[in-house]
């Protein structure tokens, strides 16, 4: 048992720090007993094999584990240890915690319903994305207003991210509470067990399959289309019922984009098709790997088909394309490479 003292100093900096808190108890203990503010509730049997650990921050960053015992305390700290979760602080599950959390006011209320509970995440999106969604939700609910003069005060947009993998980003703007804004996500991926992971996120936060649905294609390489899969491909990942999981591969129709991510996705054929699939005022993010001295220095990905190039964005994707550029730089992630930070914005008269 630590001190009061280092107790309380370790729950300031968690407070002070916004760090996200994983709570392992029951769940009765997690739902009916005390919380901290904020927290997320995840089984720790779950957390242990490994199943759910998509879910957690990025592993550079800093988490709050409860575990749901002293006794488990050592075992969950090796396990996010030993797959490289390096900034880990473990709050040992003791009345002492929590008359310490109700002290300091940091006590979540009692009366939050288990189904906003179950909404809240651990992890952010992608660094872009969570930097201009600001700007990007400002200039769409602007456009909206202005073609209705005035009139809307909620407005639904569509996101689509073709390889989504485990849609994180989707995830997060399906349940992040927004100003006047309801994200609609289209997600499409070939990595059946992903989007299985992702359809139950959905399920347990209570994303309704009218506001997410995952697409089982893959995007032809020559002419950027989506293509069907395989059912044999999906039966490989045990075939279940699908709530938010189709498998048709119709085609997006034309202007109907308010945002398109790609994120660690490169598929040329698909940037041509971009500027069809974008509303007017819509937005591209694109956020992948460039051909730079740190990614040549990391060995992979490797080979230009995975790698863009420097500037290679602003001549596809710009003015000639009815596009305006609005940024286009490079960041160096923490294993030091480089990823492309470009944003985009359809005119309205393109």
């Amino acid at each position: 048992m630590r001190p009061w003292s280092e107790m309380e100093g370790l729950l300031l900096k968690i407070r002070d720090d916004k760090v996200p808190v994983l709570d392992m108890r029951d769940r009765e203990g997690f739902y009916k007993g005390p919380r901290l503010r904020g927290s997320v509730h995840m089984d720790e049997d779950t957390v242990m094999s490994g199943k759910s650990c998509w879910l957690l921050p990025d592993k550079h960053e800093p988490l709050a584990v409860i575990p749901s015992s002293a006794s488990s305390v050592i075992a969950v700290s090796n396990f996010l240890a030993a797959r490289n979760w390096t900034n880990i602080t473990c709050l040992e599950n003791s009345q002492e915690l929590w008359s310490l959390v109700t002290a300091l006011g940091m006590h979540d209320d009692e009366n939050t319903p288990a189904t906003k509970l179950r909404r809240r995440l651990l992890f952010k999106p992608c660094a872009l994305l969570h930097e201009e969604i600001g700007r990007i939700e400002a200039s769409l609910l602007a456009g909206a207003r202005l073609k209705s003069q005035g009139s809307e005060n909620h407005c639904s947009f569509l996101v689509y991210e073709p390889g989504c993998g485990r849609a994180r980003n989707l995830a997060w703007l399906a349940l992040k509470e927004h100003d006047n804004v309801t994200w609609r996500c289209l997600g499409v991926d070939l990595w059946y067990s992903a989007l299985q992971d992702v359809q139950d996120l959905f399920q347990h936060s209570g994303v309704p399959p009218e506001q997410a649905c995952l697409r089982f294609n893959n995007i032809c390489p020559h002419t950027g289309a989506l293509q069907p899969m395989s059912m044999r491909e999906a039966q490989r990942g045990q075939l279940k019922s699908h709530t938010h999981i189709a498998f048709e591969s119709t085609p997006i129709p034309t202007a109907t984009c308010h945002l398109i991510l790609c994120v660690r996705f490169l598929e040329r054929a698909f940037l041509p098709t971009i500027p069809q699939l974008l509303a007017p005022g819509g937005f591209i993010l694109f956020c992948t790997f460039v051909d730079a001295e740190g990614t040549q220095r990391f060995g992979r990905p490797r080979g230009e088909n995975h790698l863009l190039q420097p500037s290679e964005l602003a001549r596809v994707l710009g003015p000639h394309q009815g596009l305006e550029i609005l940024r286009d730089d490079t960041a160096v992630i923490n294993d030091g490479r480089e990823l492309s930070m470009f944003v985009a914005r359809k005119r309205f008269d393109a």
